[in-house]
């Protein structure tokens, strides 16, 4: 009742942007690949809280299953103070920058989403699910998103931080799975996050206006 006027709104599908509006090349995950990524820029807070939160309760239970594992942290931003902490942590590299994510996708096995707190859709979801990577994800990353990513389908939903290390593992030790719901991911964002589909939405939503305003 309070948001009368959002009965009659469009939503506009989130996209990813890679150039010419085309996906990137696709590859399957590296059948010997031990790499988690993790991609997004750290001098966001939810962004440093939640791989924070990860390497302190997920990734001990990681290493101790698979101690020739790696975790991957891209984007810049990252306090320096924290860089040199996090590089100290057995198989923790923290990339910073980089010019090429494809290469990153490329080499490994699943990305994670750890986000704890915040609002709007994860953008880095739908980009991983474009590389083909299973995304394993926080309840907040996988909110406005959950209509076309399933759990256990086409990503891996987790409550808490525990239960994501839980899930990294069972993709690191059950391959096809992990092939499987990655290439469900990747066709969810073909039928529903291209460009195209944006401009859909919106040509519908400007000739839906034009009527009731005529």
């Amino acid at each position: 009742k309070k948001y009368r006027a959002l009965h009659s709104a469009t939503i506009l599908p989130n996209i990813t942007y890679f150039s010419n509006s085309k996906l990137p090349v696709v590859t399957i995950p590296p059948p010997n690949s031990k790499i988690i990524l993790m991609v997004g820029t750290f001098s966001y807070s939810p962004n440093a809280s939640g791989a924070a939160a990860f390497i302190r309760s997920a990734w001990p239970a990681i290493l101790s299953k698979h101690p020739d594992a790696q975790l991957h942290l891209v984007g810049g931003g990252l306090p320096k103070k924290m860089l040199l902490k996090w590089q100290s942590i057995k198989g923790v590299k923290v990339k910073g920058f980089v010019d090429n994510l494809s290469l990153a996708y490329q080499k490994c096995s699943i990305t994670i989403a750890p986000i704890l707190a915040g609002a709007g859709t994860n953008i880095k979801v739908l980009e991983s699910a474009a590389y083909c990577r299973t995304p394993v994800i926080s309840k907040v990353a996988h909110q406005g998103l959950d209509n076309h990513f399933i759990n256990s389908e086409s990503c891996l939903v987790t409550e808490t931080v525990d239960q994501m290390a839980d899930a990294c593992i069972e993709l690191l030790e059950k391959y096809e799975l992990n092939i499987q719901i990655a290439k469900n991911g990747f066709d969810v964002i073909k039928s529903h996050y291209m460009r195209k589909n944006f401009n859909l939405a919106v040509k519908s939503a400007v000739q839906r206006t034009v009527i009731l305003s005529g």
